[in-house]
């Protein structure tokens, strides 16, 4: 590439950054969404931080980051302590503002893109070809999950500091000074604390450098120390906080497969994209969008062999995702913010060339699709509006017994149990039933009081493959004795072993009090005697049983 000088005049840039404010503007009008609730809501140690307090910042530099949440999942591997000091700024600045949280994740992403574009400028791309990847950049729909769910900010942070990184690096790569190589290195280190996707840093450089000029870039040491001093630096503080890497093993190849042909939909047809596509449950999957990317990478690699290098960038960034892929099953779109780059610099790289013997059809058609790709992301920020439309969203373009569970959730928490149950009734079914549907599918009628369909549908979950799990057979076994079925009551009743809801319990005592025997109280203390005798005397009297009910009534008021 010819690395003369070229006009990239700022009004590009500022025309780019004025179009992505107003695509992206209503959608900071919207809440929290998804698992904002837990990581930014209730997070135990950014919601309300303790800035002068050396043992908070001593958590926020130990800590896992699901570990932070209201109900920890466990160790994660999950190292983000930048991400958690953005969200205690948050806290701090903001309360719980959701425009101002969304604000600040936009910030990050106008930054990543004034970063590429500086990039692109320094790489001596044409004005039109770095106008047409940095708008791709931009404004690919898939950029609304990493700007619009709070939660997803990590993702354009590591990004944009990664490309600080590299903007430290190519600035001045005639001659580096020190303070270019110390903030490339104090980026990548940043870039590491935000995700540990940006470790592929190394090989964003080697993309930078073969695009400029071939080999000799590449053989020079300074940024390889620059960039190995980071990750080295990255490995201490990791190494001093005892939060250990991701415990994951290689997905399946039919695995990876399925989470390429996503990615790669999302990629280059971006249009109705489902945020969350659980492979578990979705099919079939457009494996249409594998081969045309399988067979662009050929075909470009094959026209201008300097077309290789920021693909093979975009699928070693995207590979990373794999162990979340692994351990979840879930394909977002965040996971392809970092890929993106190299996807925008092979297509910039694509229209350089080809305006030099195309230029008329190659504007044309670059225009119409950036064009095109503004409309498809005005389209998608609806969709992060709230919780509601985004899991509507969801089951509308990817239909799964996992978005219909999800969906199902969203209305419970809002109080419309009529919809809610419905919808975890369509997702509690064979042949593979979505374990969140299982847990509450029967729970939820109960809390409608209806009895008789908690007990239809409990009993449906676990004919259809529902795990026979407390959280299902002890509403199940609940409500089979409010409608007068003891038996069964009993024998599901004492199938459960750890019940946390507490209703198997009460079945089982229930039942012994109806053939007399008050035993079960004898050892409890006084409050846990009134406490569960006060739900044994209500589900005894709710059946009828107000004989049985009257001799623990006693003990109740002796107990007190």
């Amino acid at each position: 590439m010819d690395t003369a000088a070229h006009s990239h005049p700022r009004r590009d840039l500022g025309m780019v950054i004025l179009v992505t404010c107003l695509v992206f503007l209503p959608g900071l009008a919207g809440s929290f969404v998804w698992d904002d609730a837990m990581l930014v809501l209730e997070n135990r140690l950014t919601a309300s931080p303790q800035f002068g307090r050396v043992a908070w910042w001593q958590a926020l530099f130990t800590t896992d980051l699901w570990a932070t949440a209201p109900k920890s999942v466990g160790p994660t591997g999950y190292y983000r302590p930048l991400f958690l000091l953005g969200l205690a700024l948050d806290g701090a600045l903001f309360a719980d503002s959701p425009m101002l949280h969304r604000a600040h994740s936009l910030a990050w992403h106008l930054l990543a893109v004034g970063l590429f574009w500086r990039l692109l400028v320094g790489l001596a791309f044409s004005r039109f070809a770095t106008l047409v990847g940095v708008a791709w950049f931009a404004l690919h729909p898939l950029q609304t999950e990493s700007v619009l769910f709070v939660s997803a900010r990590n993702d354009v942070m590591a990004t944009a500091l990664l490309l600080g990184c590299m903007v430290w690096l190519l600035v001045r790569r005639e001659r580096w000074r020190a303070v270019d190589l110390m903030g490339s290195g104090l980026c990548l280190v940043a870039a590491c604390l935000a995700k540990e996707s940006a470790l592929v840093a190394p090989v964003l450089w080697a993309v930078i450098a073969w695009t400029c000029g071939g080999t000799q870039l590449l053989k020079r040491v300074q940024p390889w120390l620059s960039l190995a001093s980071g990750l080295l630096l990255e490995g201490v503080v990791r190494w001093l906080s005892g939060v250990a890497m991701p415990d994951s093993t290689w997905p399946p190849f039919e695995l990876v497969g399925k989470a390429a042909a996503w990615s790669a939909r999302a990629v280059v047809w971006p249009f109705n994209l489902s945020p969350a596509v659980h492979l578990a449950w979705v099919d079939p999957h457009p494996w249409w969008a594998l081969g045309v990317v399988c067979l662009g990478m050929v075909g470009l690699t094959v026209w201008r062999r300097g077309m290789a290098a920021p693909l093979l960038f975009a699928l070693l960034a995207w590979a990373p995702t794999l162990v979340a892929v692994e351990q979840t099953r879930l394909v977002s779109l965040r996971y392809l913010t970092m890929p993106l780059v190299g996807v925008a610099m092979a297509l910039a790289l694509a229209v350089h060339i080809g305006t030099k013997t195309a230029r008329t059809w190659h504007r044309r058609a670059a225009l119409g699709w950036t064009t095109l790709l503004a409309v498809a992301c005005a389209l998608a920020v609806p969709m992060w509006h709230d919780d509601v439309s985004l899991w509507t969203a969801v089951e509308q373009r990817t239909p799964s017994r996992y978005a219909t569970g999800a969906l199902a959730k969203v209305w419970d928490d809002l109080g419309d149990l009529d919809k809610a149950a419905q919808l975890y009734e369509e997702a509690a079914v064979g042949p593979l039933p979505f374990w969140e549907a299982c847990y509450n599918v029967s729970d939820v009628h109960l809390r409608r009081g209806d009895a008789a369909a908690a007990v239809q549908a409990g009993e449906r979950a676990l004919s259809e493959g529902c795990r026979p799990t407390p959280e299902l057979v002890a509403p199940t076994a609940l409500a089979h004795a409010l409608t007068g079925n003891w038996p069964r009551a009993e024998a599901l009743a004492l199938q459960v072993d750890q019940d946390p809801t507490g209703k198997a319990v009460v079945v089982r005592t229930a039942a012994s009090v109806r053939s007399g025997d008050l035993s079960a109280f004898a050892d409890m203390s006084s409050d846990d005697a009134v406490g569960l005798g006060n739900r044994v005397v209500w589900l005894l009297q709710e059946t009828g049983e107000t004989d049985a009910a009257r001799p623990l009534q006693e003990l109740i008021t002796t107990k007190r």
